[in-house]
């Protein structure tokens, strides 16, 4: 399924879909990973340490991981650079307990059903993107592109930010502040954002018992130049194994014209997983079962490669597969999903530039083997530029369950699909404009954050 050509799905019956998806969702998680590197990371020969669990989860709810891995044909790398990725011996047997898989299948989405509306619930200077500190449903982390995050708590946005990096970043365009994550233990808190000379940096910072951020504990984890000023990404995201996961764009320009995306010898282009804590003097370490370790020449941080732009990606909260909006660049925007028991994206290419969606781009890239999207949309009425969002999995809109909830930056609205049958997306509202990014809560509630007024929004039943 994951090596055709041309790049495009099968058709398949709806109910056939729904079917197989059923099928899937009652499977558990698999966990599998990606790695790390500091400066402009080059392939070295004294790359970051690996380990085999990732450091700040809570050992009452330990990340989970399948004693197997899918199989090549789902996970060996596809550039023509690279030979297939190690997947047995020492370096990548996963050493955490499996879960045992659900015992009912997951809701399906009633998008025909489904009435919503936008609740504003703050304000915050062109709010970019929006975190959560397990234990405290009550307390929202907002980050404004310029470079400060601010607690939102029931509705009301504090006096004075948590955190003021604003002398560190530069904003505009594609860059300033441009993610912000918070380790399972609820211990620490990351920054991804572009320095004043465009350089990506994630930095860690200490969070106290009240769920301040201590600005003197700042340590920087991992840097990457940025050739161009846009494309630049800056996602981070933990994911349902305890590791961070960081998305790169292919370094800008148009149509990226060092082919960097399909290079596994950049960061560039790729969605990374690392564990971000410290080991000996690395400033980070590499989970040992990420697809490239133990290959020489490339760099071990990478989980996924083949993207341009992926602004937002996210985990869904019930079964840890993967979503990525992927920004096209003159004619498709495209929606990646990858299921947790296919390897969550461990190992995929997804086409770019050899692919705008399911189109043919760069013809000297090779397109053999690379993930098709599973929606795509011509730019137009729909919009020119995806924001990625979530899966929706919180109670108060039950239609709404188990749909992927999603926009664009260029058309004002929100947008569903439904995962088993995802041609054509539903319009869910007709607002807000400048969509820039999703938020969820601990319960799977989801918030839009909207240049447009500078607005933070809560979906609620219509």
């Amino acid at each position: 399924m994951r090596h055709r050509s041309p790049r495009q799905r099968p058709q398949q019956s709806r109910a056939a879909a729904r079917a197989a998806f059923a099928v899937a969702a009652i499977l558990s998680v698999v966990s599998a990973c990606g790695s790390g590197s500091t400066g402009a990371p080059k392939p070295s020969t004294n790359p970051p340490p690996t380990v085999s669990s990732p450091s700040g989860v809570p050992t009452t709810s330990a990340p989970t991981s399948s004693t197997s891995t899918t199989s090549a044909t789902t996970k060996a790398p596809t550039a023509t650079s690279v030979t297939s990725a190690t997947t047995s011996g020492t370096t990548v047997a996963p050493t955490t307990t499996p879960t045992a898989p659900p015992t009912t299948a997951l809701a399906m989405p009633k998008l025909d059903a489904v009435a919503i509306k936008l609740d504003k619930i703050a304000t915050v200077s062109e709010p970019i993107a929006m975190a959560v500190r397990p234990g405290n449903a009550s307390l929202l982390y907002v980050a404004e592109r310029a470079g400060r995050i601010w607690a939102v708590r029931n509705g009301n946005v504090d006096s004075s930010p948590l955190l003021d990096i604003r002398g560190r970043t530069t904003a505009g365009g594609e860059r300033g502040l441009l993610g912000i994550a918070i380790s399972p233990d609820g211990a620490r808190i990351y920054t991804s954002y572009t320095d004043t000379g465009g350089t990506s940096q994630l930095d860690e910072y200490q969070l106290d018992g009240d769920g301040g951020i201590d600005a003197t504990s700042r340590r920087s984890v991992l840097s990457q130049a940025q050739p161009y000023a846009n494309h630049n990404g800056g996602n981070i995201v933990f994911g349902p194994d305890g590791y961070l996961y960081l998305g790169f764009g292919d370094g800008g320009s148009g149509g990226d014209p060092e082919r960097r995306a399909d290079k596994l010898t950049t960061l560039l282009g790729k969605l990374l997983r690392i564990d971000p804590r410290p080991v000996g003097d690395s400033p980070y370490a590499v989970p040992a079962d990420n697809p490239l370790v133990g290959q020489d020449g490339v760099n071990t941080e990478i989980w996924s490669w083949g993207l341009r732009n992926p602004w937002r990606f996210s985990f869904d909260k019930a079964n840890g597969d993967l979503w990525i909006g992927d920004v096209g660049q003159s004619t498709l925007e495209e929606v990646d999903w990858v299921r947790a028991a296919d390897g969550g994206g461990r190992g995929l290419n997804f086409g770019w530039s050899a692919w705008e969606g399911s189109k043919r781009y760069n013809d000297d890239v090779t397109g053999d083997g690379a993930t098709p999207p599973l929606h795509e949309y011509a730019h137009g009425d729909l919009g020119c530029s995806i924001t990625g969002g979530y899966v929706y999995r919180g109670a108060a809109i039950p239609a709404l369950q188990g749909a992927y909830v999603f926009g664009d930056y260029c058309a004002a609205g929100l947008r569903a699909i439904d995962p088993a049958a995802p041609d054509p997306s539903i319009k869910l509202t007709d607002g807000p404009g400048q969509l820039v990014s999703f938020g969820q809560d601990a319960a799977g509630e989801l918030y839009a954050l909207s240049f447009d007024g500078n607005a933070i929004y809560k979906l609620v039943p219509g």
